[in-house]
């Protein structure tokens, strides 16, 4: 029988049937190179029984990916939160449509009369009043800002620490994996491939 003629696999699986398995089994033990190669199938499968078995970190895959690419929406999301001017814009807006719905829910009579007092009993005038409430109102609104694009900050931040130590671990884990198949590799060769 020729090294052609059997597949070594087939045989180290156990899928021939019993009369190629025995004209098989025959032929290995006469050639070295084929028996060689079985136990290089025994070595890898030896190898592959002390790992362990370990899911790969889900936010590491190859580019071409689909799973692994964003929704359109979380996309748009990550855009707007990392834009300093989209942000401040919103920003802007919002703190523009609440003054508008503050001022039209109040009642009017009400923000009369506390000019009315305001304006007999502290003879202020109006107009450096109102322009004093609107530079509070502004100044505080930029400080809930501010805090919201320093929590935003945190948060990016403890997400990029976090990826980090997930490729650090399977990085570490593939440097430990190939260590092992070194070791196996050198010791295959100091053997001779027998064992």
């Amino acid at each position: 029988m020729n090294c052609s003629d059997i597949d070594i696999k087939d045989y180290f699986f156990g899928e021939l049937p019993a009369a190629a398995r025995d004209s098989a089994a025959h032929h290995l033990a006469g050639c070295p190179h084929c028996a060689a190669e079985l136990e290089q199938l025994h070595s890898v499968r030896g190898a592959l029984i002390t790992l362990r078995d370990e899911e790969p970190p889900q936010r590491i895959g190859f580019v071409s990916d689909k799973i692994f690419e964003p929704s359109p929406f979380r996309r748009w999301w990550s855009a707007f939160w990392l834009s300093g001017a989209r942000l401040g814009f919103a920003s802007a807006a919002m703190l523009s449509v609440a003054l508008l719905v503050f001022s039209a829910r109040q009642q009017p009579k009400v923000i009369e009369r506390r000019v009315e007092v305001a304006a007999a009993t502290a003879q202020v005038d109006v107009k450096a009043a109102v322009a004093e409430a609107v530079k509070l109102a502004m100044a505080e609104q930029e400080k809930k800002t501010r805090e919201m694009i320093q929590a935003s900050d945190r948060k990016h931040e403890d997400e990029k620490r976090e990826m980090a130590l997930l490729l650090s671990d399977y990085t570490l884990n593939v440097e430990k994996r190939m260590a092992a198949n070194k070791v196996m590799a050198m010791d295959y060769n100091n053997t001779g491939g027998q064992r």
